[in-house]
């Protein structure tokens, strides 16, 4: 039996598609949607409690996929995405959150990857991280994430760098 919670047809479509092929999509596809409809759904609550519930929700997400990693001796790192503006800036409060996942995941034992000082320090303002009008990662950051991951990865335990 699959319920979805979704609300348009098209939504439950690609909820239910992701359940049959991608365990882990589908698992994260409904947590951001809980976190939305919590965060944006109800005006009754403040803006102070939506956030609360927010980041309450997104750091429960992240305390289940890192376990589930680690029961199954995967390795887990987030990594955080911040989505260049067309003017060349990033959203003013990317920094703030960013700092506080990474502190919530360090009193947890999660490895982050977090690319935006060194995105913020090249882009000098100049819309040179996204793809044009669209707010997707371009190659060159794409390059700078992965530098970073690798990174991370080199100074966990049991890493080892293949020399070809």
């Amino acid at each position: 039996f699959l319920y979805s919670e979704f609300p348009e047809a098209w939504q439950r479509s690609l909820d239910f598609w992701l359940d049959k092929h991608w365990w882990f999509g589908a698992r994260l596809l409904k947590g951001l949607y809980r976190v939305g409809v919590r965060t944006f759904g109800s005006s009754s609550q403040s803006a102070k409690e939506n956030d609360s519930t927010a980041r309450q929700l997104m750091f429960e997400e992240l305390d289940l996929m890192s376990t589930m990693a680690r029961e199954r001796s995967v390795v887990f790192v987030l990594l955080l995405i911040n989505s260049q503006l067309e003017d060349g800036e990033f959203q003013p409060e990317s920094q703030e959150i960013n700092k506080t996942v990474s502190e919530y995941c360090q009193r947890a034992g999660i490895s982050v990857v977090d690319p935006l000082p060194r995105l913020l320090r090249l882009a000098g303002g100049k819309a040179c991280f996204r793809n044009g009008s669209d707010y997707h990662w371009s190659p060159e950051a794409q390059q700078i994430a992965a530098e970073e991951a690798a990174a991370v990865l080199r100074t966990m335990p049991g890493w080892r760098e293949e020399r070809r």
